[in-house]
């Protein structure tokens, strides 16, 4: 199911709707703004609970914004799953529905993946508007039948594949289905057998099946530097701060932080950037500090 979120600017976010949605939807979250300079999109996603998205999300909160709450289909549950997915540095989307796409590069990544990597990117190469353009948007619609996608620019600007499929509200918000209404009663068990009644009482071992699909996420099995260049743009927006250090965490400068992300704060210190820089563009999007980092780490 899934549900794809569009946002405008200066348009308070409804709590209570992004709460429906993750509870119907409550395999992954994730959102994408533009940044402060109009220039790229920052991109935040996770398997977490609702309460650390809203963390996440509320400093953003005035921001045109892309918000996705995940059901799986295709692929494991994992943060690089989640949407948005990055299909340019100032592009990002969300995708409601299941494609008719072949899974075959990578068994675990999700129907939505492969359709970025293997149709979006490449057309982002040619036009990096391709989705406003609209002879593109027919022949998309044509092809994804009743899939919903939407897309945000980092000059704010949103265009929809099958928006009329959604449903836009008063405050100007547009949801894909209606999962962000508060439903009248929770069917048990509804999500692919795991989901129990909010209304009921929910035993240990419902709650173990529920959470059991949380339990196998990792973080990054392998260093950000063994990526090829494409699965690095995908997979780049997977570090941010967290609340407490475990052993696969790092500080820098008194930011909690994936040690991946202070490597890469620690190479561009090494070469003279100022630590404030660093620590700025850090916070607007880590994937800048992680590129660059590659870069001169690249250089030697």
């Amino acid at each position: 199911m899934c549900i794809a979120i569009t946002k405008p600017s200066g348009v308070k976010p409804d709590y209570k709707a992004y709460e429906n949605g993750y509870n119907r939807n409550p395999d992954g979250w994730g959102f994408a703004v533009p940044d402060r300079h109009g220039k790229s999109v920052i991109i935040r996603k996770n398997t977490t609970g609702f309460k650390d998205f809203w963390k996440q999300f509320k400093p953003f909160s005035d921001r045109p914004a892309l918000v996705h709450f995940r059901i799986k289909t295709h692929g494991v549950v994992e943060k690089r799953n989640c949407h948005p997915f990055r299909v340019g540095s100032d592009l990002a989307m969300i995708h409601n529905g299941q494609l008719d796409i072949e899974c075959n590069e990578m068994k675990d990544k999700s129907d939505t993946w492969h359709f970025v990597k293997q149709v979006l990117r490449p057309m982002y190469d040619d036009s990096p508007i391709f989705p406003w353009n609209a002879g593109c948007q027919f022949m998309a619609e044509q092809y994804i039948d009743y899939n919903k996608c939407a897309f945000l620019h980092a000059d704010g600007d949103f265009a929809w594949w099958n928006k009329e499929a959604g449903h836009e509200v008063k405050d100007g918000h547009w949801y894909s289905n209606k999962t962000y209404e508060e439903p009248k009663a929770w069917p048990p068990n509804w999500a692919a057998g795991y989901y129990t009644a909010k209304s009921k009482t929910v035993s240990s071992s419902d709650t173990a099946k529920y959470n059991d699909h949380r339990g196998g996420v990792s973080e990054w099995d392998t260093s950000h530097w063994a990526y090829d260049d494409d699965q690095f743009l995908l997979d780049a927006d997977d570090a941010y701060p967290v609340d407490k250090v475990h052993s696969s965490e790092a500080q820098y400068n008194g930011n909690v932080m994936h040690e991946d992300d202070a490597a890469g704060c620690q190479i561009l210190e090494d070469i003279g950037v100022d630590r404030a820089l660093i620590e700025d563009m850090w916070f607007e999007d880590p994937m800048l500090i992680e590129c660059l980092a590659k870069y001169y780490k690249g250089k030697g």
